[in-house]
């Protein structure tokens, strides 16, 4: 089941924190659920997408205006990859907007916190209509990320 909301519950929010330093690599975890809170504060027009399973959070689509530019970010838990949960969010999020960005981590293998390794998703994106663009950043831990665009056509 999908739900769609503009604010998420505090209860909600300690599920999403542990998702996202679950699912990300070590080297972008928050150490303090405010940390996760005060890096999405300046952003606005907040919309969130939840896939819940048996009550539980284990899919989130946050889109937001960053920069007069409409941006997201995506979480599937690890146990649920390859189930077409990711697709069916992003296909929500995406739908009521005419164009979207996003960072992808280009750097493969780099260590999560149960032990196993981060792969990129950005075969998974460009499966999905969105274009690399000639946006670079490189972050602080040397982990490469590219900005990507979708725009509806």
């Amino acid at each position: 089941m999908f739900l769609h909301q503009k604010e998420l519950t505090e209860k909600q929010f300690q599920i999403i924190f542990l998702l996202w330093n679950k699912v990300y690599p070590v080297a972008f975890h928050f150490e303090q659920r405010q940390d996760l809170k005060n890096y999405f504060i300046s952003y606005t027009d907040h919309h969130h997408i939840l896939y819940m399973n048996n009550k539980s959070i284990e899919g989130w689509w946050f889109d937001f205006i960053r920069e007069d530019e409409r941006w997201f970010t995506i979480l599937v838990n690890n146990d649920l990859h390859k189930r077409g949960i990711g697709r069916s969010l992003v296909e929500l999020g995406r739908k009521q907007h005419k164009s979207i960005n996003g960072w992808v981590i280009e750097t493969n293998e780099l260590p999560k916190i149960e032990g196993d390794l981060y792969q990129s998703p950005m075969g998974f994106y460009l499966k999905m209509g969105f274009e690399k663009t000639k946006i670079h950043v490189e972050t602080n831990s040397n982990i490469k990320t590219v900005k990507i665009r979708w725009v509806n056509k």
